[in-house]
């Protein structure tokens, strides 16, 4: 019984202690921002957008002549405008307006990484599409990946817009890490939550070998959406190798869902 005794009073001390940690540095965890890796310069289509609170954060707008639809592109937790210009390019070509922007302390963003930094900047994202460009929330589909789609899912949930696209989203920050979340009152970036009141048809995209964000995210925030919704599961690809391993289901897929909201045999 004493052995007994010891083993829960230590268990006890463990689980605090990973609880502490947790409420002490899980922002700084979940946002490892990187040392900018481009120039801001408005003449490469780099804006500035205003956040709650005055904070200024980059963005960059790449406009298509002629485009219907706008796609608003929320990146992941590791990487900036400068790395991920060539993708949204492409998405240009393709005959769609992008826009992307920055995080709090992101890139060339003013502020600190947070929880409610990402989402003004979402809103602040939104807005400037919205009121400054003049694109109606029927001509704007939100896309996240990784980190970015806390971000889109709290857009979706939020506005209306045309459709959302996710690609290796997590279905809460804890459930990126474990199974089962083992501090139930602690819902930190929660997208199983907002993706149940999105007010949009869904696109999801998720390697079944993906080690970063597991494939098991995908299937919660599948089941959690409202319909219509489908779900690419790219079988054998990781959390960054999607778009080279599975062109169709991403460049193409993507492409067709925005301009038809309909997926073609995306659940194969």
């Amino acid at each position: 019984m004493v052995i007994l005794f010891y083993a829960v009073v230590a268990l006890a001390a463990v689980y605090l202690l990973a609880y502490l940690v947790l409420r002490a540095m899980g922002e700084r965890i979940a946002f490892p921002a990187p040392r900018a890796s481009y120039v801001f310069k408005p003449d490469e289509g780099f804006v500035w957008l205003k956040a709650a609170g005055g904070v200024r954060l980059a963005a960059l707008w790449l406009p298509c002549a002629e485009a219907q639809y706008t796609l608003l592109y929320s990146h992941g937790n590791g990487e900036d405008l400068g790395e991920i210009r060539p993708r949204l390019e492409e998405f240009c070509k393709r005959g769609f307006n992008v826009l992307a922007y920055e995080y709090p302390g992101y890139g060339r963003s003013e502020g600190r990484p947070s929880v409610d930094g990402l989402y003004a900047a979402a809103d602040a994202a939104w807005e400037y599409l919205t009121w400054e460009k003049g694109v109606l929330p029927n001509d704007i589909a939100v896309m996240g990946y990784s980190m970015g789609g806390a971000a889109a899912c709290h857009l979706a949930s939020t506005y209306r817009p045309r459709a959302l696209i996710l690609m290796g989203a997590f279905a809460t920050a804890l459930h990126a890490i474990v199974p089962k979340n083992i501090f139930p009152w602690v819902r930190m970036l929660d997208n199983e939550r907002r993706i149940a009141r999105a007010h949009c048809p869904v696109y999801m995209l998720h390697g079944t070998r993906d080690r970063v964000v597991p494939f098991r995210n995908g299937k919660r925030l599948y089941a959690a959406a409202g319909q219509p919704k489908y779900f690419a599961r790219v079988r054998g690809a990781g959390h960054y190798s999607i778009p080279d391993k599975a062109p169709d289901r991403y460049w193409d897929g993507i492409t067709h869902f925005i301009r038809t909201l309909q997926a073609e045999d995306s659940d194969r």
